[in-house]
């Protein structure tokens, strides 16, 4: 307390369980130190956690002290879900929700102090949100108060203090922002080293399960604790440990998905007499507090978003954890009493791990960041402070995406009015713009734009090896219907017509066929569930390995049903971007219409405002689809008979793609990149002028281009999508000089000496022209290189190529004289003088020199340069001689003729006289006479 009453800001290291999460912000809430009276103007004070689940048991911990329900003194706010009141002074929000806050009120005109906790985890939007507050601290809101907590900060801490700290508090000798530590109380760890796992299916649930077996065994009291990636491989282990456990032990789960009674039963203590091992995710590393663990067993890895700007995804990575991770986990093994840290890799790579967690800012797509940067109107956010600035090239690429899904105004970066609106959504940008595309095409779209982000933007609803590749099957998981739509679908009346413009509207509130025809084996009375459809449907559990996950369905209509509150919320203030009726009725006319067939390509249009850059079409009869941003996409070998690839149906040529996954070592559009989820659509969507996505991402054009395979000139009228050409058809050019760029390409892709055939002589004086150039001898002397008249073609080439349509029409035009007439008469006779093409050697032969290479070659047998002490030179340069024996073969290359003479004859000499006795080799080749003769003739 009195440090936060010293400084606006501060930084405090305090270990888990030592109350800062929870009781901080209560005693900074009622204790009032300067700054934090949340009781004038009716302020609150903020707590950001990374996690919604974290979020949400922070908020239940502080109302439980007080004795109070939660949303009254004190609330939360995580994406989706709000809980607070009139009289909330402290609000737990996950870091997303306080930078949309942000970008609505910048001042934070209701918020008293921003505490950062878990902040060592070093997540995106942590990372923004404290750039942000930052800023507002410094130029509108100096009463702001910042608190950045963390239970291990490391070298971070300094940097942080740093951050936070004012120049000129510095200067008027208040000091840098204080670094409060408190050790807490810890018991020592003993640390087990288990070795790694092998790297096959399953190996790490099999050494986890082992290493918490005998952990169990090895202690007869406390609880465990251990810590895997994912949810996959938690729920695999608690499959094998409840059935190896003894009976007095349970096996419980613990990660964000969970129900909220699912997650008590890891947080709630063990029951007396009984023990338990929590199976958790990294968000009990730090964010929550379990209670009784004094064994830990540690796979040593965690899920780490990574984003590849080649290939434009971001996709979830197991990766190993930093040291500092690593230690924090061991350091829940002893907070009650002592205990042992059980860690699945050897000693040796202990001391490979990184040292702290690399901050997401440095490996994420930017996207995101790149739209708040811009709404907040700091563009690039170059001019803000940053605790590690976003990198660049993940930034240009954001904002390249951007500009393609219409956020930004042409080609600058300031925000289009649907920019402006997609900034307000609480999803990705792509999403966003799906879901602003949806609303105004109408409400059954609305609501099915709605339904499709909330089944891309959470994890996937159908699970398994062959979970099918068409999102739509999520689409009918998410209704409750078989998702291969087989039987217990509903009956449904023949499909109604249709057009490319939209789907055939069914008035809202028009009641459904009665859902779930009964199912084959279903208990009479009942209706089946989705999963047992799905096993009826394709012949029991062993014909389809996926099944649809039922939390997860029920999450994405929740999901679902607020994004569309968030778009009836929008048509209400922004009425123009929106069609009548958006958000009203129920979603029957939406089932209704796709289970019909009339919105069969209606996912697809939607999803292609959300991906413009994964437009694909099919390249062949097999897999392999071509993609609008460029490269190529495949279907792996164990999808090849997936029905989204059937052929005899022509809409599955195209398709939207909404998840690729790659080998991560491949460039940007690799055969490597597996198409994971897709939606087929009609490639009539893109013909105009009636194509509902003709004007948005559609392009018609005449192309003329030149063909390498044919060495000529093509013409064809094309609509494409991006780099995708959907459709072309030849035309033939009148305009003669329509041709002139293609054949400038044909040119040089084939290079001059292959475009025109350059006779000797002209690529000699080509040769000659680089050598001037090269020498500097005048500054104005153009350069003729290849390179260089290839560049400035369109200058001196493209006036002679007009009705030129292929490489024979080429050999009409003299090149040579037009090479020739580039340059000067001073510069000719230059290049003549300087640069014979000929020197004269002391047996009196003409040798011709060659300009190949950057020093001049002149090859000359040995006997021509008897007498001659002094090296040829051109343009004041030594050639490079080549002497040569009498049957021309090269036996000295040397610059400096008079010491190959002193030094390197004498060897020369006693080589070569046996071998060509008849020829002449004096002692002295200096007073010998020079020959092009076998022997001076007086010999």
């Amino acid at each position: 307390m009195e440090a936060l009453e010293a400084s606006p800001n501060a930084v405090l290291q305090a270990p888990p369980g030592a109350g800062k999460t929870t009781v901080l912000p209560l005693a900074l809430c009622f204790d009032k130190p300067d700054g934090y009276d949340v009781t004038q103007a009716r302020r609150t004070i903020i707590v950001l956690e990374p996690r919604r689940l974290a979020a949400k048991a922070a908020a239940a911990r502080m109302a439980s002290m007080l004795g109070e329900r939660v949303g009254e003194t004190v609330g939360y706010h995580v994406r989706f879900d709000r809980v607070v009141g009139r009289d909330t002074r402290v609000e737990v929000v996950t870091e997303g929700v306080l930078v949309r806050r942000l970008r609505a009120d910048a001042e934070l005109r209701d918020v008293a102090a921003v505490i950062f906790d878990e902040f060592h985890e070093r997540n995106l939007d942590a990372d923004v949100a404290l750039a942000l507050c930052r800023e507002v601290q410094q130029t509108i809101r100096p009463d702001l108060r910042l608190l950045v907590m963390s239970a291990t900060l490391g070298q971070v801490g300094a940097r942080v203090a740093k951050l936070l700290t004012d120049d000129a508090s510095v200067e008027g000798g208040a000091g840098e922002v204080p670094i409060i530590v408190s050790e807490g109380k810890s018991y020592p760890v003993e640390t087990i080293y288990c070795g790694a796992p092998g790297v096959g299916f399953g190996e790490l649930e099999r050494a986890t399960t082992s290493a918490v077996l005998t952990a169990v065994r090895a202690a007869s009291e406390g609880d465990v604790l251990c810590f895997l990636p994912g949810a996959a491989e938690i729920n695999r282990v608690i499959r094998e440990l409840r059935q190896e456990l003894p009976a007095n032990v349970d096996a419980v789960p613990l990660y964000g998905a969970l129900t909220p009674d699912e997650q008590n039963l890891a947080l709630a203590p063990s029951k007396p007499g009984r023990r338990r091992v929590v199976v958790s995710t990294p968000i009990a590393e730090s964010s929550l507090t379990i209670s009784g663990v004094t064994v830990v067993v540690d796979s040593g890895l965690c899920k780490s978003p990574k984003f590849d700007a080649r290939k434009g995804m971001t996709r979830l990575e197991t990766t190993r954890i930093s040291k500092a991770s690593a230690d924090q986990r061991r350091g829940r093994a002893g907070r009650v009493a002592p205990g042992t840290c059980y860690r699945l890799w050897g000693e040796a790579l202990n001391s490979k791990l990184a040292p702290d967690t690399t901050p997401e800012i440095l490996q994420a797509d930017l996207t995101p960041v790149a739209l708040d940067l811009a709404t907040w109107g700091v563009g690039d956010g170059a001019s803000m402070a940053w605790l590690d600035p976003p990198p660049e090239g993940p930034l240009i690429a954001a904002r390249r995406l951007l500009r393609a899904l219409g956020a930004f105004e042409d080609d600058r970066d300031v925000p289009s009015a649907i920019g402006e609106l997609m900034s307000e959504l609480p999803v990705h940008p792509r999403l966003a713009r799906m879901l602003l595309f949806g609303a105004s095409r109408g409400a059954e779209s609305a609501r099915l734009a709605c339904q499709l982000a909330a089944v891309v933007g959470d994890r996937d609803l159908i699970s398994g090896r062959d979970a099918p590749l068409d999102i739509r099957t999520r689409l009918r998981a998410l209704w409750g219907q078989d998702p291969l739509g087989g039987e217990g679908i509903a009956d449904a009346p023949p499909p109604p017509t249709t057009d490319a413009s939209g789907p055939t509207r069914v008035p809202i509130g028009t009641k459904l066929p009665k859902s779930g025809k009964k199912i084959k084996g279903a208990p009479r009375g009942k209706r089946a569930s989705v999963n047992s459809a799905v096993s009826t449907a394709t012949g029991g559990a062993t014909g389809a390995n996926f099944n649809v996950d039922e939390r997860a369905v029920a999450e994405a209509t929740k999901v679902s049903e607020q994004l569309l509150g968030h778009l009836r919320r929008l048509a209400k203030t922004h009425p123009d971007f929106c069609a009548p009726g958006v958000g009203e009725g129920d979603p029957a006319g939406v089932v209704w219409s796709f289970l019909c067939g009339a919105s069969d390509s209606e996912a697809g249009v939607l999803l292609a405002m959300a991906y413009p850059d994964r437009v694909a079409a099919r390249k062949s009869r097999g897999g392999a689809f071509q993609l609008s941003g460029g490269g190529a996409a495949s279907v792996g070998a164990d999808h090849k008979d997936d029905a989204l690839l059937r052929t005899e149906d022509k809409t599955n040529e195209t398709l939207v793609i909404v998840e690729l996954a790659g080998d991560g070592a491949g460039n940007a559009g690799s055969r490597n990149d597996r198409i994971r989820l897709a939606a087929p659509i009609s490639r009539a969507c893109f013909e105009g002028p009636d194509g509902p996505l003709f004007e948005a991402l559609a392009e018609e054009r005449d192309d003329v281009f030149w063909t390498s395979a044919s060495k000529a000139v093509f013409a064809r009228k094309r609509l494409a999508v991006g780099e995708l050409v959907l459709r072309e058809v030849p035309f033939s050019v009148k305009d003669s000089d329509a041709t002139i760029p293609a054949m400038l390409e044909g040119v040089r892709e084939m290079g001059l000496a292959g475009a025109f055939g350059l006779s000797k002589n002209t690529v000699t004086w080509l040769k000659r022209c680089e050598f001037v150039h090269r020498s500097g001898v005048d500054p104005t002397f153009p350069d003729l290189s290849e390179c260089a008249l290839l560049a400035s073609a369109d200058e001196w080439l493209a006036p002679w190529l007009a009705g030129a349509t292929s490489k024979a029409d080429l050999s009409k035009i003299d090149v040579s004289s037009l090479l020739r007439n580039t340059m000067s008469y001073e510069h000719s006779q230059l290049v003549d003088s300087s640069c014979p093409t000929h020197v004269l050697l002391p047996s009196g032969t003409n040798c011709p020199v060659n300009y190949e290479g950057d020093i001049p070659v002149v090859a000359a047998r040995l006997q021509e340069l008897f007498g001659c002490d002094v090296t040829p030179t051109v343009g004041g340069v030594a050639v490079e001689l080549h002497l040569l024996s009498p049957a021309s073969r090269p036996v000295q290359i040397t610059r400096d003729l008079a010491s190959f003479w002193r030094e390197a004859y004498v060897d020369v000499r006693k080589e070569l006289a046996g071998r060509y006795p008849k020829h002449y080799w004096p002692l002295n080749p200096l007073e010998a006479e020079a020959t092009n003769r076998a022997k001076p003739r007086k010999t």
